[in-house]
């Protein structure tokens, strides 16, 4: 579809989600096909828009439309927070990126954590992506956990977004998160069949076995 062919909201949509650093690839509107998928988006959005401070992990498989979810999540929040005159309100991030971010702030002249902490707290909905991808270090969980209790008590709704089952992110998150995940959120399970795998097969596969 053009640029002219969308509508004005499709186009500030689009902007918007730019602006929070959701990837390129997830930014066309793309609800994907399935039962599954639908019924757990529509499950996500019940917490979301209805739970301040909600936290909510999607878990499962890659290649399952989990990104795809989260980007469609804050695609539909976007019209209603223009509306109230609200701008730029959700970040996109991988949870790598925020470690780095917040590291960074240690070498530079004047900057302190809390200024480093406060473009990851402030926006109304934050996604982070590839939890699974952490070292375990204290200093990793302690910040991911700070991060997640400021946001929860600022009542501003946080989507975590991991690759691994249901048994090990629990076991990985820490049970502060999960304390505040079983009073305002969800662990939402999408181990449906990959939508890259079903892809790949009606053309020619990246990876072939020998």
């Amino acid at each position: 579809m053009s640029a002219q062919e969308l509508s004005h909201d499709d186009r500030e949509a689009r902007k918007e989600l730019a602006d929070a650093g959701f990837p390129s690839l997830h930014r066309e509107r793309k609800e994907l096909n399935g039962v599954k998928w639908k019924a757990r988006f529509s499950t996500a959005w019940e917490y979301i828009s209805n739970r301040r401070g909600a936290i909510v992990a999607l878990v499962g498989p890659r290649g399952t439309g989990k990104t795809q979810m989260a980007t469609e999540l804050a695609r539909r929040f976007i019209p209603i927070w223009i509306a109230k005159g609200f701008q730029r309100q959700a970040r996109y991030c991988r949870v790598m990126d925020f470690f780095m971010a917040i590291k960074e702030s240690y070498g530079e002249k004047g900057g302190t954590e809390s200024d480093a902490f406060f473009p990851f707290i402030q926006p109304r909905l934050l996604v982070l992506d590839e939890v699974q991808v952490r070292n375990g270090t204290g200093w990793e969980d302690n910040a991911l956990t700070y991060l997640l209790d400021r946001r929860y008590g600022e009542q501003r709704s946080t989507i975590l977004i991991s690759n691994l089952s249901v048994d090990s992110f629990v076991s990985s998150i820490g049970d502060s998160i999960l304390s505040r995940m079983d009073e305002s959120g969800a662990v939402i399970v999408c181990n449906w069949e990959s939508f890259r795998q079903n892809h790949a097969e009606q053309g020619t596969p990246a990876r072939k076995d020998t």
